[in-house]
């Protein structure tokens, strides 16, 4: 399988290439919603882990590198929402909110089940202003924060996307754009035809609840049900990461490819990826 190498990515993808304006200090969210009350039923069964969001990736564990790319760029509170086997997973959060020295608050969302819609509707009276919204079980650049805050326009919800998806492992299973400009027009697991892949990092604002909330009513309480109603009013753009490395960490199959590919980076760049925690800044 090939991987994603940014130079070749740009080189096919050259109208899509983002571009890195000056972000405004004034604009940078300084809070994160991260999601990680799902069962994560594929990589359990395959390994007999514990509780997906601790789920080790060269040493850390996911949750951990959700906090340490998030305060690597500079958010300074976070907001952990969890569900399934919940008290593992806070009591480990808690280990690292005192031994980072970070303000984390943590939401039990007992409707994890419905769809996780229902977990950022958990973090809503936690969160004002502009924030991020984080799948727990991704992996991620912090320099994808940072063309979101950048190409930030006012919209209720941005989603950083990559046009690089013929290297997308496991497609099947992306969640699918398709885009008019920047402009959300269509998000699924099944459109056949698309622009980009959803990388599950997002920058919001409070519409989104709203939105949620009437997703839910109408039988769908994912967020991606919200971004379609956004898309509907034209309040859902997204921001083009190309090239920046992410990953979702589904099945075993995308633990070992994501191990493969940061002990490549690590080649490459000087990040430390041992485990260890003696740097008092996460990466």
């Amino acid at each position: 399988m090939q991987l994603h190498d940014r130079t070749r990515a740009f080189a096919r993808t050259e109208s899509f290439a983002p571009v890195f304006p000056e972000v405004r200090p004034e604009t940078i969210p300084d809070q994160a919603v991260i999601l990680a009350a799902g069962a994560g039923t594929r990589i359990r069964q395959g390994l007999g882990a514990p509780p997906k969001p601790l789920t080790p990736v060269l040493g850390r564990t996911l949750i951990e590198r959700s906090f340490r790319a998030m305060t690597r760029f500079g958010v300074s509170r976070l907001t952990l929402v969890v569900g399934y086997e919940g008290d593992a997973v806070a009591s480990t959060a808690r280990d690292l909110a005192a031994r980072y020295g970070l303000d984390v608050t943590i939401v039990v969302n007992r409707r994890w089940e419905l769809g996780n819609g229902t977990s950022v509707l958990a973090a809503a009276p936690y969160v004002s202003g502009p924030f991020f919204v984080a799948m727990g079980d991704h992996l991620f650049d912090p320099a994808i924060l940072d063309v979101l805050s950048a190409m930030d326009d006012g919209a209720e919800l941005s989603l950083a996307v990559d046009h690089d998806w013929p290297d997308i492992p496991d497609l099947e299973e992306a969640t699918k754009v398709r885009l008019s400009g920047r402009a959300i027009t269509r998000i699924g697991k099944e459109i056949s035809v698309f622009d980009a892949v959803d990388t599950g990092l997002f920058l919001c604002r409070e519409g989104l609840f709203d939105a949620l909330e009437r997703a839910e009513a109408s039988g769908d309480a994912s967020l991606t049900g919200a971004v379609r109603i956004l898309a509907s009013e034209r309040a859902a753009v997204t921001a083009p990461v190309t090239g920046l490395f992410w990953q979702d960490v589904d099945t075993p199959a995308d633990l070992a490819l994501a191990e493969h590919r940061l002990l490549k980076r690590r080649r490459h760049r000087d990040y430390d990826l041992r485990g260890d925690h003696s740097e008092p800044v996460p990466v």
